[in-house]
């Protein structure tokens, strides 16, 4: 079999040389001062107002300082040689140069005065009140490093483009202490989706379809595939992880002057516009997006880069990995064929998620020396290195405290918030978030009620949940339209709402099912696009069920006469329910084994959508969302995974025939099927 290989150009490692080998001017300190005191923001105020109250204005005139575009990197003119030909180029140079610009629809200057003083009027959310101490620890430290500037509260209707956010406090995120114990963390969170004039928010104003294509969506998936390829060409290989972390990585990019007016919060009588990406505006992943993926895309071709020696060009910070760590006790688990094509690549990949860079290799010649070394030199030949003179704090943009913890190449690793252990080819639910997630549900379930918050909270942790398990996003559908219907003016209120009998029997099939099972481990096997090994067949109407496998095994069920008329409105349900007995049967007989990828083929249409998705009212078809729940947890305990297919009512003969001739006993029925012609075209 042919490995993938690159071609690397010959002028590839000599211009990362010389582009290393550049020395960097030292950004320059600005007039303007960082600091948060009535008589900085008085000062910056009079500054501004010498260039015709424009950030922008301010920041082109004032080229090379620290909060000049691109300050964060190495400049554009001396990274443009390699980085060229990339397809975001283009779009990484102008946010070099001019900062990140987001596309926007206008609002009129009237509107927006009167925005910032309603928002002047209502103040911060309540959190940010609550937690005010912490609130102001925070911008300090964004102060202190120039990502705000400091202005009177006033001052935002006299900046050209001025345009205030409430923020709040969030104090659900807990850190790990060295000592293994934890302690809250407090985060900003800067909602610029928040609006009382409908329209007005700059959120609601992003012209979505004018920016990039983000990548890191499916970050996981592609590294699960790739993991399971891996093992599957390799049995007896051990196969290795590793992570590095963009340190603050939405403050490395700086905005556009416009746009930082834009991106302004408010704490007493100052008003904030930030200089660098938020953590609340919605084309900053994009924005960001971009990074990533070019620093990704440099890993990966250093790491194919067959002349590249790691000894001889490296990051400065490459002594501070941790040795390898190889387990050798446990037997490797097998990988199962897939239904993708993934070129073989026995040299690695590096992957990102927003700011995660994610390296995987297998112990082979001397990749685990190169895999996330490539990451650490792809961050540092794009980013400026922190110079001692820089005339503000500043640390590396590669988070040192996190290489130290997660930088370790090893079977057993975290990403994404996820345990992977790639001997046992499982990925689990780290033991922290299964104790807090269970019971904050069996909370819910205890009440039978929750506010617009919890639900909320709730919804985004199980959908993260069900990325070890997809078919557990079907569940989610009665919860996310219990929010969308939530009463927009009660949304931030503590009101507490009864949820509906269903809603809460698909809670409690999340707590007592699903979270377990994806905290004891699942199989990469059930994850990854996987190639059918179990094929079935079934159909119904409203005289009977049936189905086969391709095995040969087949059954039906007659629907009782006095019943007939009961259920002649509910072929969709009963079709679906033919499917479930087909794979049912199959499990309890053990012809489908451990593992197994199920793809049930049906002729009807909303029976095999709804294996994946049903958007209907529980209450209008409750035995569909009985036999659903029924559904997930015989595949879930079965540890098989499900596909569906679509096929013409003319392939589906055999079971249309064991649904409907109950005339026939087994022995002609079983005659009929081998001796009908067309019947015998499609055995076959």
């Amino acid at each position: 079999m042919e490995f993938a290989t690159s071609e690397t150009p010959e002028w590839f490692l000599p211009t990362i040389t010389s582009i290393l080998e550049q020395k960097l001017e030292t950004p320059k300190m600005t007039e303007l001062k960082f600091v948060l005191s009535e008589e900085a923001a008085n000062h910056n105020m009079q500054l501004l107002s010498r260039y015709e109250n424009s950030i922008n204005k301010f920041m082109m005139a004032n080229p090379g300082s620290i909060i000049s575009p691109g300050s964060e990197f190495r400049p554009a003119n001396i990274l443009e040689p390699l980085l060229m030909h990339h397809h975001n180029w283009p779009t990484i140079k102008k946010i070099l140069q001019n900062g990140s610009d987001w596309p926007l629809y206008q609002i009129t200057n009237e509107d927006r005065i009167d925005k910032n003083n309603e928002f002047i009027t209502r103040g911060n959310h309540k959190s940010a009140k609550k937690y005010k101490s912490e609130y102001i620890k925070i911008i300090l430290s964004e102060v202190n490093q120039g990502w705000m500037i400091p202005l009177p509260l006033t001052y935002i209707n006299s900046l050209h483009h001025g345009e205030l956010a409430p923020v709040g406090i969030d104090n659900k995120v807990w850190s790990e202490l060295p000592d293994g114990s934890r302690k809250i963390k407090f985060r900003l969170t800067h909602d610029q989706s928040f609006e009382k004039m409908k329209g007005t928010s700059v959120n609601s104003r992003v012209i979505t379809e004018n920016l990039n294509t983000l990548v890191y969506g499916g970050c996981l998936t592609r590294l699960i595939n790739y993991i399971v390829d891996l093992r599957y060409r390799h049995p007896g290989i051990a196969i290795l992880g590793g992570k590095s972390d963009f340190k603050a990585a939405y403050r490395r990019v700086t905005l556009h002057g416009d746009i930082a007016e834009k991106c302004a919060i408010m704490l007493d009588n100052f008003s904030l516009p930030s200089t660098r990406l938020t953590f609340g505006g919605s084309p900053c992943p994009y924005h960001f997006c971009l990074f990533s993926e070019m620093t990704a895309d440099l890993a990966n071709d250093l790491l194919h880069c067959p002349s590249w020696d790691p000894r001889l060009l490296f990051s400065p910070h490459a002594d501070k990995l941790p040795e390898p760590v190889i387990d050798s006790e446990e037997e490797f688990a097998s990988a199962k064929s897939l239904d993708i094509m993934i070129p073989p690549d026995d040299m690695g990949k590096i992957d990102i998620f927003i700011d995660d860079g994610l390296a995987i290799t297998i112990d082979k010649n001397d990749n685990k020396f190169r895999a996330v070394q490539s990451l650490l030199l792809a961050m540092h030949i794009l980013c400026r290195p922190v110079d001692h003179n820089d005339p503000i704090p500043r640390e590396d943009c590669l988070s040192l405290s996190k290489l130290a913890e997660e930088g370790q190449l090893a079977e057993k690793f975290t990403i994404l918030g996820w345990n992977i252990n790639t001997r046992t080819l499982t990925i689990s639910l780290p033991d922290k978030k299964f104790k807090t997630w269970s019971k904050d549900l069996e909370q819910i379930i205890n009440k039978r009620k929750v506010s617009f918050s919890m639900l909320e909270s709730t919804l985004g942790r199980l959908n993260h949940a069900a990325t070890a398990c997809p078919i557990m996003r079907y569940f989610l559908g009665r919860i996310r339209s219990i929010l969308t219907a939530w009463d927009v003016a009660k949304k931030t209120k503590k009101v507490e709402r009864y949820l509906s009998s269903q809603v809460l029997e698909d809670i409690k099939l999340w707590r007592e099912d699903f979270l377990p099972k994806i905290h004891e481990g699942l199989s990469l096997n059930l994850i990854a696009f996987r190639r059918p090994s179990f094929l079935c067949w079934s159909d119904a109407c409203p005289e009977g069920l049936g189905g086969f496998d391709h095995l040969g095994y087949a059954w039906r069920m007659a629907i009782p006469f006095e019943f007939r008329k009961a259920v002649a409105m509910k072929n969709n349900c009963l079709e679906f329910i033919a499917t479930l007995i087909t794979v049912w049967q199959a499990i309890l007989m053990k012809r489908a084994t451990r593992e197994d990828c199920f793809l049930s083929q049906g002729d009807n249409t909303s029976a095999v959508g709804w294996l994946h998705k049903a958007n209907i009212d529980p209450d209008k078809n409750l035995p569909l969302f009985l036999a659903t729940r029924k559904f997930a947890q015989v595949l879930l305990h079965s540890n098989t995974c499900l596909y569906s297919q679509h096929i013409p009512g003319i392939s589906n003969v055999v079971a249309d025939s064991l649904s409907r001739k109950f005339e026939l006993n087994d022995e002609d029925l079983t005659y009929f099927v081998h001796s009908s012609p067309i019947t015998r075209v499609y055995l076959h």
